[in-house]
C-alpha cells in the first residue's frame, strides 16, 4: 500500500503523536469503565463545530466532547482522563476545549 512504511503498527507504536497510542489509552478507558460500555447514552447541547455526549451507569459517569471548531467553552468540569494531543490527562478539566480537540472527561 502507498506510504506503509511510516504507517505500519511498529512506527506508529514508536510515535506518541500517532493515533495508535491514542487508540489504546481509549481502549484502555473503555475497558475500566461500565458506563462507557454499556451504560445510558445521551446528547448534550454544545457550541457550533462541538459533539458532546454523556455515558453512565450506577459506577460512574463519562463524557465525551469532540471540537471540530474553534476554541470554546463546555458546561462540563472533572478530571481528563484521554485527550485526542495527550495533553492534561488526569488533569482538571474546566470546560476551556481548544480547536480540534476532543477529550474523555470523568465529571465531578
Amino acid at each position: 500500500p502507498p506510504e506503509a512504511d511510516p504507517r505500519n503498527a511498529a512506527t506508529l507504536r514508536d510515535d506518541e503523536s500517532s493515533i495508535l497510542p491514542l487508540y489504546r489509552r481509549l481502549l484502555a478507558a473503555r475497558r475500566v469503565s461500565t458506563a462507557l460500555r454499556a451504560g445510558d447514552f445521551e446528547w448534550l447541547d454544545s457550541p457550533d463545530g462541538v459533539l458532546a455526549w454523556r455515558r453512565w451507569d450506577d459506577a460512574g459517569e463519562r463524557v465525551v466532547a469532540v471540537n471540530m471548531g474553534e476554541d470554546t467553552r463546555l458546561p462540563v468540569e472533572g478530571t481528563v482522563l484521554v485527550a485526542s494531543d495527550g495533553r492534561g490527562e488526569g488533569e482538571r478539566f474546566d470546560g476551556a476545549l481548544g480547536a480540534d480537540r476532543a477529550v474523555l472527561v470523568e465529571p465531578r
